[in-house]
């Protein structure tokens, strides 16, 4: 059963998690292939490409977004990797004088993708 244009389109619009591992869309201006439920800032319909094999935008030369990772488990959530980073810290180093403020600088970084990213 082929999945209409609209339906993958409006699955990216919504970030919706359901459709990981289902198929995977491609940003032609910068690249860089996405999960469906990517964070990343919307991108221009004319502009994405789906596949719903993960070889076939490697073929194609697009790299995987830094932030959703693609290339990883359809069951990895990148949210629920930095809650286990910050929990580790506060865990360790529960002694610090922790902060949001002082939490947010030290994870800054991870919260947000890297400017070259969708």
């Amino acid at each position: 059963m082929k999945i209409q244009r609209e339906v993958l389109w409006e699955a990216v619009v919504q970030c919706d998690r359901s459709y990981d591992g289902s198929f995977y869309y491609a940003v032609k201006t910068t690249k860089i292939f996405c999960r469906p439920s990517c964070k990343s800032k919307t991108p221009k319909q004319e502009n994405v490409e789906f596949f719903f094999d993960i070889a076939e935008p490697f073929r194609k030369g697009y790299r995987p977004c830094k932030r959703c990772r693609p290339d990883l488990s359809p069951t990895y959530d990148p949210q629920r990797e930095l809650i286990a980073k910050v929990k580790e810290v506060l865990e360790d180093e529960y002694h610090k004088p922790w902060t949001l403020h002082t939490l947010s600088k030290q994870f800054w970084n991870q919260l947000l993708p890297p400017s070259t990213d969708v």
